[in-house]
């Protein structure tokens, strides 16, 4: 496997050696530790995240749940002719949700997993020292995914689960992995997706007017206050696919996207096929109410007060959910880019 210096793209030598390291062309610095590799131009790069509290805010609840979402991706995958042995590449690995049963139940020999944030990978490294040896070879590193720091034609899979729509110029990120995959080669992430989200939006608006003819209704000003902000958050994330995003770094969940956007970008950057694959859906209603409760647990509201307003989202479901495209209707989606 070579390694390429993230500045000056020049490859590096990375023999087993001292803890700091520097590129031979340009005379960056690098350094590596017991558990990873650190390929960050910034050291202080990290994530915004809570991560103390990131599982339990995330529902990321252990082994079994890591399993099953690696089966749910192998079988997505298997569907597209992927291959799934050889060497494989995790983006933005973060606390190991998607980690733990790519190494606990996948067949590649190599296993590349990697995050921005040096403190995510010591808790995910602290994880997999609990466990038991895998079958297959595991580096971890840190680097900005803006550039994926190895040499064309390295990986047959490279997968995330719900991190593109964290960088702010996802762009360069798949035209990273572009480059680095084989021939033949899937890079699969799992993302949400706007044209759901048009809908909480629609259902936040409808809410929060109901509100304010009403005297009778469960939400406080904090609570109204939140439902606003909802009210307006498609048109923000849509604003921010628009705009120069120099001002997105600050935040965290910086996207939502149109699938029609990823399939253009996926036709720009060159990959071969592009699939938009969608979980079935069989209550629109309940995807939309879904989404709009998660907003309210990441406010600490109570989510039973949602309920009062069944009524809105049932009228969504029913006027809006028969009519859209089945790969419309989900909230969370996965975006297949294959290489020729």
């Amino acid at each position: 496997m070579k390694i390429s210096c993230p500045k000056c793209q020049s490859l590096l030598q990375l023999d087993i050696g001292p803890e700091k390291f520097h590129c031979g062309s340009c005379g960056t610095k690098y350094s590596r530790t017991s558990d990873y590799i650190d390929l960050r131009l910034n050291d202080e790069m990290d994530t915004l995240l809570d991560i103390d509290s990131y599982d339990e805010n995330h529902g990321v609840t252990g082994d079994a749940a890591s399993c099953q979402l690696w089966r749910f991706y192998e079988k997505l995958l298997q569907r597209l002719g992927t291959n799934l042995q050889g060497r494989a590449l995790e983006i933005a690995s973060g606390s190991g949700h998607l980690s733990l049963g790519l190494i606990a139940e996948s067949n590649f020999q190599e296993i590349f997993l990697s995050d921005i944030s040096p403190r995510f990978m010591q808790l995910l490294r602290r994880k997999l020292n609990q466990r038991p040896e895998p079958k297959a070879e595991i580096i971890s590193f840190l680097f900005d995914a803006n550039y994926i720091p190895f040499d064309e034609s390295s990986f047959d899979l490279i997968i995330g689960n719900s991190v593109l729509h964290h960088f702010a110029t996802f762009e360069s990120t798949l035209k990273s992995a572009y480059r680095v995959l084989k021939p033949g080669g899937v890079a699969i992430f799992g993302e949400p997706v706007m044209d759901t989200y048009v809908f909480m939006s629609l259902a936040a608006k409808l809410i929060h007017e109901t509100c304010q003819l009403l005297t009778n209704h469960p939400l406080n000003q904090y609570d109204l206050m939140i439902v606003k902000a909802m009210s307006e958050l498609a048109g923000v994330q849509m604003n921010n696919l628009r705009s120069s995003r120099l001002d997105l770094n600050h935040i965290e969940d910086k996207f939502v996207f149109p699938v029609n956007y990823m399939r253009t970008t996926s036709e720009e950057i060159g990959f071969h096929q592009f699939h938009c694959i969608t979980p079935e859906v069989n209550n629109f209603s309940s995807v939309v109410k879904t989404q709009f409760a998660r907003i309210f647990e990441q406010q600490k509201i109570d989510t039973t007060k949602i309920d009062y307003f069944n009524y809105i989202f049932d009228s969504i479901g029913d006027v809006y959910g028969g009519a859209m495209k089945e790969d419309l209707k989900a909230a969370f989606s996965f975006f297949a880019f294959i290489k020729k």
